[in-house]
């Protein structure tokens, strides 16, 4: 199963702001993606030998790095 993290997720995690774009979530969850898919990659990083990081996992890092960005978005707007 891929990465399926979506906008809605994400809003529900940060309680339904108001003032967040989609395309502004979306847009993160796009790059967030391919950086956690990256770093998932690079066995020495997560100090795995023969086991896989698994796809919550993934899910889990995407929506953490995500909300974090759009917390960043949001203080920065007020």
């Amino acid at each position: 199963m891929p990465i399926s993290v979506t906008t809605t997720e994400v809003r529900d995690l940060l309680n339904r702001p108001r003032g967040l774009n989609e395309n502004t979530i979306s847009e993160y969850i796009t790059v967030r993606t391919h950086e956690v898919n990256k770093v998932a990659r690079d066995g020495d990083y997560v100090a795995t030998t023969s086991a896989e990081v698994g796809d919550d996992l993934k899910n889990n890092a995407v929506k953490m790095l995500v909300c974090v960005d759009c917390l960043i978005v949001l203080i920065d707007t007020v």
